[in-house]
């Protein structure tokens, strides 16, 4: 349920991510690499937080793709209650991910644009 409508009026920019556009849903961000491995991102602000069943849905999702997937856990410091318009998610960071069945934290601060491009060099 979203419980603040004035928070969700940041305007989402994909632009800069170095592959084509995440695709924009109620997942905030998918993609498909061309060997059929799915990326998928949840967006947060600082203050929000992943429920345990959106973590569930999104592994259980990935789970049972044929070509594989991950979920990259993404923050960012924007807040519309601060004049914030925009966020740019390329330079967001991946707070934790889920790789191999299991939910990790970079060991160092990795922006979404870094991680795509860590995953499409071993996918």
């Amino acid at each position: 349920m979203i419980r603040d409508w004035e928070e969700h009026s940041l305007y989402m920019d994909f632009s800069e991510i170095d592959v084509p556009v995440g695709k924009p849903s109620d997942i905030d961000m998918w993609y498909i690499t061309p060997t059929g491995f799915v990326i998928i991102g949840e967006i947060k602000n600082y203050k929000g937080t992943f429920k345990t069943a959106q973590k569930k849905l999104l592994t259980k999702l990935c789970d049972d793709l044929k070509g594989g997937g991950t979920v990259l856990f993404i923050i960012h410091d924007k807040d519309v209650h601060l004049g914030d318009d925009m966020v740019n998610i390329a330079n967001c960071l991946v707070q934790e991910y889920y790789w191999n069945g299991e939910w990790v934290e970079p060991q160092v601060p990795t922006t979404v644009n870094t991680a795509i491009n860590k995953i499409l060099e071993v996918t």
